[in-house]
């Protein structure tokens, strides 16, 4: 059976299973790197913004911490999620803002969540495993970015620009779809930015 015999969710799971295997192999010192390239790249689309969403990164992925650092040095409100059964909610980080690590591993923030919060944001920087030059983006497989994404206008509607950060290796020419996918508006690696 080749790649292209499987089904699109069968396609995904090898993907995955690929993509987490290359995060792991990957440096701290080139994760730290990549980090602040990123940063860097990220904080020349979102300067004028008054609020992001932003990820909190596990280990192996493209680090936000000095993303987040930026965006409150320029006074921009960051909002970050949690897991809510099978929902994504999202707080605002403060100075005081404690932090509990969930079952399924993932830094999130204690503290109340905002009603409607993605409508306020100007852009949402969401993970990715990989993403396509069209914009398909590979999560990590739970929906949660996906579902979070469905109740919001896209960009070209008048909501937020939605930016998934990878490393450069993980810009692939094909990524699986299912209908239910959501896709990004802009892809930010250490090297490069893509608009579709």
């Amino acid at each position: 059976m080749t790649p292209a015999d499987l089904s699109p969710a069968d396609a995904k799971a090898v993907l995955r299973g690929e993509r987490r295997a290359a995060r792991r192999a990957r440096g701290d010192a080139d994760r730290a790197h990549a980090a602040g390239l990123i940063a860097a790249r990220v904080m020349a689309t979102v300067s004028n913004s008054s609020v992001v969403g932003c990820y909190l990164s596990m280990p192996t992925e493209p680090g936000t911490d000095a993303l987040i650092d930026l965006l409150r040095q320029r006074d921009i409100r960051v909002l970050v999620p949690r897991v809510n059964g099978h929902a994504l909610e999202w707080i605002e980080l403060t100075d005081s803002t404690a932090f509990t690590i969930s079952d399924l591993g993932i830094r999130e923030p204690a503290g109340e969540a905002l009603d409607d919060a993605l409508s306020t944001c100007s852009a949402i920087v969401i993970p990715a495993l990989a993403v396509s030059p069209e914009g398909v983006r590979l999560g990590q497989g739970g929906g949660f970015y996906d579902r979070a994404l469905e109740a919001v206008p896209s960009h070209a509607d008048g909501g937020p620009v939605r930016i998934a950060v990878i490393f450069d290796d993980e810009l692939l020419q094909h990524v699986p779809r299912e209908p239910h996918d959501s896709t990004v508006d802009l892809v930010i690696t250490p090297e490069r930015s893509l608009s579709f």
